[in-house]
């Protein structure tokens, strides 16, 4: 039998660390979210922007 293998694409875990770094930079250390609604908001118009 083959060995289990790691299913991630190991070429794009650079560039989603990248947004990820990116994303908390410009939106999550700018303030401080009151619900977490609110800021599941903000995360959908950030990544909607982004892409």
């Amino acid at each position: 039998m083959g060995l289990a293998r790691f299913v991630w694409d190991h070429r794009r875990l650079p560039a989603m660390e990248a947004f990820w770094a990116r994303m908390q930079v410009e939106l999550l250390n700018i303030r401080r979210w009151a619900t977490t609604i609110e800021f599941a908001a903000a995360m959908a118009y950030y990544i909607d922007n982004f892409y």
